[in-house]
């Protein structure tokens, strides 16, 4: 019997040995990819270049970065390395550690270490394994070659087990980018996002104490909305998945662009919002004018019941600034005029506030700029037409007292259920009859569910023309959000109003581009998130590198 007791208790003994083994491996953190960095290679970074070079009239553009290489290798530039591959780094996290491991494509690792050696002084041998050590001050660096790569790290141990190829760990962002980063937020350790989540949240909390002569009820709305901001900033880095960053020269395409792609964790309150972005379509697709200078549409739906709450606190807030700001207001002439400027302003306000509280965003904007003539027409979807008519009147009215010249004409026509009312206000500004006439004309329209304003020589007719357009597209399925501005338009028409050489020769070469001159940005839904992307197009470049060309001169 006490034998067995012993066997029992050494064999308790060996089984708790091996919980505990098994406990401590289970509580050890894992090691997962922290961040990603690619760049699609120096050959191609280099003839990205010189695309870029020629079209901003800097030729020797690749030249010149070869030479700032060359002085900083002492003349031996990257020999060895093979130009024509990528190179990227992988970061990976362990708990709060994290281990950057950087690949390069290589020819001759030798050849690079004698140029590593003539900075240094003497140049690194490589040891049993074939590592070679860097010392750099109070840390050294590891490098070792395998399959054409040379692998770069701070810690000798991530060269133990090396991939064959590298570049299978990008995530094919040296395809899409000429430099790409990926961060993936979910990866990073608790802690530190905690740490940054409160670095801001103290940022945010210093900004609002209260102000001398401050009411309570104005404290406690600037609060409400510091609040809302942390509650946004804190639900980015618990429920962003990842972050995407890079940046493309398309020679093909003849243009540039930059882009930012954000994920939301599946099943978060983040991924419920951002897919209030997929299949959106608009009722308002007439604002994107053939040959505009400006063409701009927006459409979405509203989040959960939080998100629409938010927005209705941060309007209140804004509503209450304002009519302080009106009663403070020493140039209106008297009380009548400052309750009547409240009360059109406080009617604008709560067409707004009913608008988002029925969830719904559609519109848009163009601008068409001819010789010495500006048109502009913007609008959209609403709550209530017939309230935010009631809100111009009142508006319109004000205008009336203030300016002697001021006409107004009710009901001047209707077209597609849109009531049109037309304001004609004496333009004394030299400069301004240029582009508006003598008199500006503004043209309000008002739908059941619609509003919208133009304004300038062509008010009515444009506005006319982006009914017709919207009512012939239907209900058209268009990104989340997307602008386009012609620089050729734009400088073409600046040029018309100033005579200015660098302008003139800027227009020129934005002309020279036969319409590929734009600016573009746009908001396009991704698998659980959007990418926000900044277009620039050959002409625009065109333009920058002939005025600075011209300055120069």
């Amino acid at each position: 019997m006490k034998n067995l007791c012993y066997r029992v208790a050494a064999w308790a003994v060996v089984v708790s040995a091996l919980l505990s083994e098994v406990a401590q491996a289970q509580d050890e953190p894992k090691s997962q990819t922290m961040a990603i960095v690619a760049l699609s290679g120096y050959d191609a970074i280099i003839a990205d270049l010189a695309f870029i070079g020629k079209l901003v009239e800097q030729p020797g553009l690749p030249q010149m970065a070869e030479g700032g290489l060359a002085v900083v290798t002492g003349g031996r530039g990257l020999a060895g390395v093979d130009k024509s591959k990528p190179w990227g780094a992988v970061v990976q996290a362990k708990g709060t550690e994290f281990e950057p491991l950087i690949f390069i494509p290589v020819e001759d690792l030798n050849a690079i270490m004698t140029t590593v050696g003539a900075a240094m002084g003497s140049k690194p041998a490589p040891n049993d394994e074939g590592i070679y050590t860097i010392p750099l001050g109070l840390m050294s660096l590891f490098v070792k070659e395998q399959e054409g790569w040379a692998y770069l790290a701070r810690n000798a141990d991530m060269l133990a087990e090396l991939p064959a190829d590298p570049t299978e760990q990008l995530d094919g962002l040296q395809k899409d980018y000429d430099i790409g980063v990926r961060l993936f937020v979910q990866h990073i350790d608790p802690a530190y996002r905690q740490i940054a989540i409160q670095q801001m949240k103290q940022a945010l909390e210093s900004g609002i104490e209260r102000l001398p002569e401050e009411s309570d009820e104005d404290f406690e709305m600037r609060k409400r909305l510091a609040l809302n901001s942390m509650k946004q900033m804190e639900m980015f880095f618990n429920e962003t998945d990842h972050v995407t960053v890079g940046w493309h020269i398309d020679s093909e395409q003849q243009a540039t662009h930059l882009d930012m792609t954000i994920v939301a964790v599946e099943g978060t309150r983040m991924a419920a919002q951002v897919e209030q972005l997929a299949n959106t379509k608009t009722e308002h697709a007439g604002f994107l004018l053939p040959e505009a200078a400006l063409t701009m549409n927006f459409t979405s739906q509203a989040g959960s019941p939080e998100d629409v709450q938010q927005a209705v606190d941060m309007i209140e807030g804004v509503r209450k600034q304002a009519m302080k700001a009106i009663d403070e207001d020493s140039d209106l002439p008297d009380d009548a005029t400052r309750e009547a400027v409240k009360s059109a302003l406080g009617d604008l306000i709560d067409v707004g506030i009913a608008t988002i509280k029925e969830g719904k965003f559609d519109g848009g904007a163009a601008a068409r700029l001819e010789p010495e003539a500006l048109t502009f027409v913007a609008g959209g979807h609403v709550a209530s037409g017939p309230d935010l008519e009631q809100a111009f009147k009142k508006v319109v009215a004000l205008i009336e007292k203030e300016a002697d010249e001021a006409e107004i004409k009710w009901d001047v026509d209707e077209h597609e259920g849109v009531r049109f009312h037309q304001l004609t206000i004496a333009n004394e500004d030299e400069d301004a009859q240029k582009l508006l006439g003598e008199k500006l004309n503004v043209v309000l329209g008002i739908g059941e569910k619609s509003f919208f304003v133009s304004v300038g020589r062509n008010a009515l007719e444009t506005l006319i023309e982006v009914l017709d357009d919207s009512k012939e597209a239907g209900a058209k399925k268009v990104p989340p959000m997307q602008m386009v501005v012609s620089i050729g338009k734009l400088l073409a028409f600046a040029a018309s109003l100033d005579d200015n050489p660098a302008l003139a020769a800027a227009a020129e070469a934005a002309a020279s581009a036969e319409g590929n001159d734009h600016l573009r940005v746009t908001v396009t839904p991704v698998e659980l998130g959007a990418k926000y992307r900044f277009q620039i197009e050959q002409g625009v470049l065109k333009a920058i590198g002939a005025a600075a060309a011209r300055q120069n001169q």
